[in-house]
Parts: structure tokens; C-alpha cells; sequence
């Protein structure tokens, strides 16, 4: 078995978030030191929580940067209403502050990277008892040379899920080809991300676990009718009325999107030439709720009635 945290990093993700617009629309203490022990335990929760983290943070200082640093702010939050719960608060941010640099700086100091790989932390022996790495691990062995193609199948049979074990045995057959060619033909970036959305998508609203349960490719195209209307009338909208206080929930979705498609999914994709290796539309889970809110103003705001009574039903 194992321990899944995502349900735990996304609710961080959504209440430190609802705390952020909170304090923005109310500038009270309480709101923005519930922001920073949510936004703290999230970054300690799971790595992908990282870059929603710094986009939030983002968002904050642009938001506060004419007034965070003059004695007017600080006189605004201390009058503020302040009481031993909110001490408590404090004491909980100085804790999570403590853990997040024992962590980061931790593993700086000790591995050389603020998020080190699991063969730097454990032994190779019992990295392999983890389906994942050894996926990877036969792979990477048998591109560096120090492995050879036979003794490379051999590693990836003895992987127990069959699933991984049929990728990490496709894997080898496609590092094979490629030895033999001089460049690897890949995609570009801008071809990547068109790629990268309709997996995304499809695992999304699927199902991407031990077992696979996909929409059809008509099902779908619903979907991206959905988004691309969307996006379509809420750039009318801003051309028409500006953002509308939604320029920091489109930053965030856009950084965050950003660092996961073309940082991370993308390096993956360029060491393996699988556009859905290690791609799940959970990884899109911290920033689900500024996408739906997103959608829903693009969709319904200033509309008829008519039209957002059919877009609720349809899109129910």
C-alpha cells in the first residue's frame, strides 16, 4: 500500500488561496496568517505544491507591493483585532517555517538539491521495490552504458506491476532505436504543449491509476468545446472590461502550467520520448479550483440568464 497525499496538498492549495483572496478583500490579520499556515503546510505536503507556492507568493507581493514595506501597512494590521489565537497562528508559522528550511536547505546541504532523487536518500536495493523508480532506473542504466540491453530486460522483468513492467520494456525497445540514430527526432515545445493538453485532458477526466478508463475521443471534444469557448468570451471580456480582479488567478494557473508542462513534463518527455510518461491529471489538482473559476467567468459572467441556466445543465 501507500500513502496518497493529494487529496491533503489540494485542500492547502484551496484554502490557502480562499485565505489570500480573503485578506485582500477584507485586510484583516487573522485572513493572512491563515494564508501563510496554509501556504507552509502545503509546501511541505508534496513537491508539485511547490510552484503553486511561489505563484501565490507572487500574487501576494505584486498585490501588496506599494504598501507591504510602509509603516501604513503594518499600522493597518496592527490595529487589527489580536488575540491569543492569533499568537497561536504566529507560533504555527514559525514551526512550518523551521520544518520547510530543515527540509530544503536540509537536503541542499546533504544531497546537493533541494528535492534529491530517491537512489541519494535510500539504497539502489531498496529504491527497486518501488515500481516507479525501477521503471525509470533500468532506463536511465541502459542509456548511460552501464547496463546492457539484456541485463536491462532482465531488471525491468522483475518489476511486479505489469503495467510498468510492459512501459519500462517499451522504454528499453525505443532507447535501443535511438542509440542507432544520430539525433532522436522529438517535438518542439509548441508541439509538445498540443500533445501535453489532450493527455492531460483525457486524464483528467479519466481514470490514470493501476488501471486505465479513458473517455472516448467524442467525449472529449465536449470538453475542449467547453474550454476553448470559455477562453474565448472571457478575452472578449477583458478586451471589453479589463480582468476583472482575475489577473491573479490567471497568473497562477498560467505559472503553474507553465513549470509542470514545459520544466517538468517536458525534460520527461525529452529523456524518453513518451509524451505521457509520468503524466497524470492529478499533477493539475492544486490549481483546479482557479481553472473552474476561470472557466465559469469566461462561461456565465454577464450573460443572460438563459444562457447560464443551459451552460449549468449542459455542463452538469
Amino acid at each position: 500500500g501507500a500513502v496518497n497525499y493529494d487529496n491533503l496538498s489540494t485542500l492547502f492549495a484551496v484554502l490557502s488561496l480562499y485565505y489570500l483572496v480573503l485578506f485582500q478583500r477584507q485586510r484583516l490579520v487573522g485572513s493572512l496568517l491563515w494564508f501563510m499556515v496554509f501556504l507552509l503546510a502545503g509546501t511541505l505536503t508534496k513537491n508539485v505544491f511547490l510552484p503553486y507556492a511561489a505563484a501565490l507568493a507572487m500574487v501576494f507581493l505584486i498585490c501588496e507591493r506599494k504598501v507591504i514595506f510602509s509603516t501604513s501597512w503594518l499600522r493597518q494590521l496592527g490595529g487589527s483585532s489580536f488575540s491569543w489565537f492569533a499568537c497561536g497562528k504566529i507560533l504555527i508559522i514559525l514551526i512550518l517555517f523551521v520544518l520547510n528550511l530543515n527540509l530544503y536547505v536540509g537536503n541542499k546541504i546533504r544531497y546537493g538539491h533541494l528535492i534529491p532523487s530517491m537512489e541519494q536518500v535510500l539504497p539502489v536495493e531498496n529504491c527497486l521495490q518501488n515500481r516507479l523508480f525501477a521503471r525509470g532506473y533500468v532506463v536511465r542504466q541502459y542509456k548511460t552504458g552501464k547496463l546492457t540491453m539484456l541485463d536491462a530486460r532482465r531488471l525491468a522483468l522483475q518489476i511486479r506491476d505489469p503495467g510498468d513492467r510492459a512501459m519500462a520494456m517499451d522504454l528499453l525497445q525505443k532507447a535501443g532505436q535511438e542509440r542507432a540514430e544520430a539525433k532522436p527526432a522529438r517535438l518542439g515545445r509548441l508541439a509538445y504543449s498540443l500533445e501535453w493538453a489532450e493527455f492531460i485532458t483525457a486524464r483528467l477526466y479519466g481514470v490514470a491509476a493501476h488501471l486505465a478508463l479513458y473517455k472516448s475521443t467524442g467525449w472529449l471534444w465536449g470538453y475542449y468545446a467547453f474550454f476553448i469557448l470559455s477562453f474565448v468570451l472571457l478575452v472578449v471580456r477583458f478586451l471589453r472590461n479589463g480582468l476583472m480582479n482575475l489577473g491573479g488567478l490567471l497568473f497562477v494557473c498560467l505559472f503553474y502550467v507553465y513549470i509542470l508542462m514545459q520544466v517538468v513534463n517536458y525534460n520527461n518527455y525529452m529523456g524518453t520520448g513518451f509524451v505521457g510518461i509520468a503524466l497524470t491529471g492529478r499533477y493539475l489538482f492544486p490549481v483546479i479550483v482557479p481553472l473552474y473559476i476561470l472557466i465559469a467567468h469566461g462561461l456565465m459572467s454577464r450573460m443572460p440568464h438563459w444562457w447560464q441556466w443551459m451552460v449549468g445543465v449542459v455542463g452538469g
